[in-house]
């Protein structure tokens, strides 16, 4: 199973992940993969980039608080499009086989 993105870049680089990462000296992304592992998903990430390698074990030295998950768990943009796992609905689209 993989996840498709629907063009949601928001929650890969827009304001809100990037602001939460600069609070945790993170990336933005990583502050998404994070979101999504606090969430009790198992990702599977696969990198032949060293630096990505390293951002990806990161991902388990630190924890987002409870008012940044319930800031990522609310994000709705683009408009009209939740956030991932933001309703059983979305879950359902989201996940691909």
């Amino acid at each position: 199973m993989g996840l498709r993105y629907h063009n949601n870049t928001d929650l890969i680089n827009g304001t809100m992940v990037t602001d939460i990462g600069i609070a945790h000296d993170k990336a933005p992304t990583s502050v998404a993969l994070k979101w999504i592992i606090q969430n009790d998903v198992i990702l599977s990430m696969e990198t032949n980039n060293e630096d990505h390698l390293k951002s990806n074990i990161d991902l388990f030295d630190w924890t987002l608080t409870d008012d940044e998950m319930d800031t990522l768990s609310s994000a709705t943009k683009p408009e009209g499009v939740p956030s991932y796992m933001c309703s059983d609905a979305v879950k359902e689209q989201t996940l691909i086989e």
